[in-house]
């Protein structure tokens, strides 16, 4: 009887040992499995400093903190981390799939530039027809062209419908017109810009070409007017031109308008030109209007 005793609980004990075993391998292998998930969903959130809204990211600042040591080794660290690890690789999975990350936004600091050109309704002694807009230098190395489009409208202006794709983040770009009066052929005409935008945003200059562009996109694209980083996000926007952007000065005739956007690196980023005729009476006058 005593025997019978002693075999059914060394079976006993031999059972709940087994049984431990299972499970603890049962439980590591979810450790695993939950961390593996952890890392992969890390390595995507943590991927860029800025969101495609152009927001900051905050994940990226807690994975450069996890991988101090071996930045982005993500494989790697996978294969060196301790139960603490795991147990946070399952907290955080959680947090993910509970509810999405409360992230701290990005204040988005506007460009200001002082006396802004006012332009009102007052008829002008032309008239301005925008026959077509065209982009130019596609495709781009560095952006992806998504939309552009010429939006000819009965006795309104014509529109430029555009949408531009930029993945990197962008703290130095290179902005350029110019424009051509066409006599025999279209020939420089003395209204050129060329400057670089984010140093421009943060402190305008009171160049008098700048400044009255500067003024015509506080009017027709003030979204896209704030300091940088500029990129990783896609702009869009509906550009146009008329009348009162233009001084009374404004000699009659045909002109193109060649607009860049270039990277650092000279890569265009966006391009386009704008043809347009200004129909007034009279020949050629002075600039002393702008």
């Amino acid at each position: 009887m005593a025997d019978n005793l002693a075999t059914i609980a060394f079976k006993g004990l031999v059972l709940l040992f087994i049984t431990s075993v299972v499970i603890f391998i049962c439980f590591f292998g979810v450790m695993r499995v939950e961390q593996h998930r952890a890392n992969i969903e890390l390595q995507r959130r943590g991927a860029s400093r800025y969101t495609p809204d152009g927001e900051l990211n905050l994940w990226y600042f807690f994975v450069r903190v996890l991988v101090v040591k071996k930045q982005n080794n993500f494989p790697e660290m996978v294969q060196h981390c301790d139960c603490v690890w795991s147990i946070l690789s399952i907290s955080i999975i959680l947090i993910i799939q509970i509810s999405d990350v409360i992230c701290v936004k990005e204040k988005r600091i506007p460009v200001k530039i002082s006396d802004p050109v006012v332009f009102t309704d007052e008829p002008k002694p032309f008239t301005i027809r925008v026959t077509k807009f065209i982009c130019v230098e596609t495709p781009y190395e560095e952006s992806e062209l998504l939309q552009c489009r010429t939006i000819l409208r009965r006795k309104q202006p014509t529109f430029f419908n555009i949408s531009v794709h930029v993945p990197r983040v962008l703290n130095k770009i290179f902005f350029q017109v110019r424009t051509y009066y066409r006599y025999n052929s279209y020939e420089p005409f003395p209204i050129t810009v060329h400057l670089e935008i984010c140093s421009y945003f943060r402190k305008p200059t009171r160049d008098i070409f700048s400044h009255h562009l500067m003024s015509i996109m506080m009017v027709a694209v003030p979204h896209l007017l704030y300091q940088c980083p500029h990129g990783n996000t896609t702009y869009n926007a509906v550009y146009w031109l008329e009348d009162k952007f233009f001084p009374q000065s404004m000699p009659a005739g045909d002109f193109r308008q060649d607009v860049w956007f270039r990277s650092e690196q000279n890569r265009t980023l966006f391009a386009y030109q704008a043809y347009f005729s200004v129909r007034r009476m009279g020949i050629w006058r002075s600039m002393l209007e702008w």
